[in-house]
């Protein structure tokens, strides 16, 4: 006999339902994931909605893992947040990386094992006016982690491009593969350049001559998709004001950059010296957003993740095209560890590589100082390659002076 319809043990048998349907692991597929309060301010970093995680094997997983894109997060000025909003915020970026970050950055290699020594040589300068693009070459090539990380991930097979003759990351590839193959490096650079020119880099003058800063930003944008290139390039900070007066601070947590810009105005005797003006300084005429009263206040950044390659640049030419020839004193070891928003991470390195400059803002020569597999010093200029030293490196050498220094993470 069919029971009676009972209005009460229905709402029951719905509200049963939904108990179970909310215990954890039971969420259905097409309930909607619960709200964190942080999805606004996009704190939470996600895969690329290129393509959808479940889809693929195991390995397909793997090889796309290797190119996969964190959403950044966006600047958002934390005065603007509530409280709570902000020890959130706050709490995300002092835990450091995210899962996904850190699983990219596991994969990264360190060794020299791929880079002989025998294997080092000059670059052509076909054009004769590429010296800027051959320093900056060199630089990187010279520094194992990129080494590694252009070798495992940036082979054609795995090219997700419409085009591959305007990949810019099977030119690089194609580029590092016959340099410590010891191969001939001329194809391999015109190959280069002609992808450069198809995605669009052109300098601003007409002899053809640039900037190797300006050539790195522009490279490392068009390969912006690789998680990876960002852990090992950009150094991530909080900035802000403190108040004198009140002591209350005014944040903002997620700033990030490729490199440290050092102005050498006004003159310090060390490198240190200008990092520690940047780091910190003085604000005037600053209005508390607390206790409203203007005066004097402490402007500050703290470092909050430290990349595998840190670039400095030394910012020598003026708006006027006219070049600064000082010579602050520049550490092989490099120790940021008092600039850290906290003990867990690291702030040690080690110089690398410097990339050297004669002349001015509109003509001049490029070359490079690079350490080796052996831990011996090479000059590159252009297809010449000399012996040099570390000390050389960082001082100035008739005309030329240090103007992009290239350090490496110390590894434990």
């Amino acid at each position: 006999m069919s029971s009676s319809f009972n209005p009460r043990r229905d709402r029951e048998r719905r509200a049963n339902h939904d108990r179970r349907g909310n215990q954890p692991g039971r969420r259905s597929s097409s309930e909607p994931i619960a709200a964190t309060g942080l999805e606004t301010f996009e704190v939470l970093a996600k895969h690329s909605l290129k393509r959808g995680r479940d889809q693929g094997t195991q390995t397909d997983l793997d090889q796309y893992a290797k190119r996969v894109k964190l959403e950044v997060v966006s600047s958002t000025n934390t005065d603007m947040l509530t409280e709570r909003c902000q020890q959130s915020i706050l709490k995300y970026f002092i835990r450091g990386l995210s899962k996904p970050e850190r699983d990219a950055l596991a994969k990264l290699r360190f060794d020299w094992t791929r880079m002989p020594v025998f294997s080092q040589q000059g670059m052509c300068n076909h054009t004769g006016a590429i010296c800027y693009r051959l320093s900056l070459l060199q630089s990187l090539l010279h520094i194992p982690i990129f080494v590694n990380w252009v070798m495992d991930s940036l082979a054609h097979v795995d090219c997700l491009a419409d085009d591959r003759l305007e990949c810019l990351s099977c030119a690089l590839h194609k580029l590092a593969t016959a340099y410590w193959a010891k191969s001939s490096l001329l194809a391999p650079l015109k190959h280069l350049d002609n992808v450069l020119k198809k995605l669009g880099w052109a300098t601003d003058v007409s002899s053809g001559h640039g900037d190797p800063d300006e050539h790195v930003v522009k490279m490392f944008q068009i390969l912006e998709v690789f998680s990876q290139l960002d852990l090992m390039t950009y150094w991530k900070y909080s900035s802000g004001v403190q108040c004198r007066a009140c002591g209350h601070k005014s944040n903002r947590p997620n700033n990030r950059s490729h490199t440290i810009s050092v102005k050498l105005q006004p003159k310090r005797p060390t490198l240190s010296g200008y990092i520690d003006h940047i780091m910190e300084d003085t604000a005037s005429d600053y209005k508390c957003d607390l206790c409203k009263k203007i005066g004097i206040a402490r402007r500050y950044q703290e470092i909050t993740y430290f990349p595998e390659i840190l670039s400095i640049n030394l910012e020598r030419i003026d708006h006027n095209g006219n070049k600064d020839m000082s010579q602050p004193s520049i550490p092989i070891a490099l120790d940021l560890n008092k600039y850290r928003a906290h003990s867990e991470i690291s702030g040690l390195y080690e110089l690398s590589a410097v990339v050297k400059h004669a002349g001015t803002g509109q003509y001049g020569h490029y070359t490079c100082t690079a350490r080796g597999p052996d831990g011996e010093w090479k000059k590159y200029d252009d297809s010449d390659v000399s012996p040099t030293t570390a000390a050389a490196a960082v001082r100035n050498e008739k005309r030329m002076t240090p103007y992009i220094l290239y350090y490496q993470k110390k590894r434990a």
